[in-house]
């Protein structure tokens, strides 16, 4: 809950809590968006395959992750926001480690398919958790 000091809204340490886990997650799913376009020279050198293979595992991610943002905010809204949260951000770390671990492309290709699931997941809940953490006017400092 905020509190007023001096005529402005404060934040409390329930709010700081919620805000900063979120925050590195979010960060975390645009850096896993980008950073495989720096990868991307030394996979094609490291796993040989098709151009196809190569591009997919740029776009599998982000096609995922925008297609089922929608449905995991309704996962979120129907289950526990904090359990799907959650479950985003296990899921992530696993197939994360899967992606470091791929022997080939098509086992690369999948885990970020699942990378991206799990992003849209973590992404819709968090953005859900915040929403109503931060409920209300009193609780957004507005100038």
């Amino acid at each position: 809950m905020a509190t007023r000091v001096s005529g402005r809204a404060r934040w409390g340490w329930r709010q700081h809590a919620l805000l900063w886990p979120v925050s590195l997650a979010t960060f975390a799913i645009g850096i896993d968006t980008t950073v495989i376009g720096v990868a991307l020279p030394s996979i094609q050198r490291d796993l040989p395959e098709s151009a196809w293979g190569s591009s997919f595992v740029v776009v599998g991610y982000t096609l995922t992750f925008g297609a089922l943002m929608l449905s995991a905010e309704h996962m979120a809204d129907v289950y526990d926001r904090q359990r799907v949260f959650l479950c985003g951000a296990a899921g992530f770390a696993l197939a994360s480690l899967a992606c470091g671990l791929a022997p080939t492309v098509p086992v690369l290709v999948c885990a970020r398919l699942v990378q991206g699931c799990a992003a849209a997941m973590r992404n819709s809940a968090g953005l859900a958790i915040l929403a109503q953490a931060f409920a209300g006017p009193r609780q957004r400092l507005i100038p």
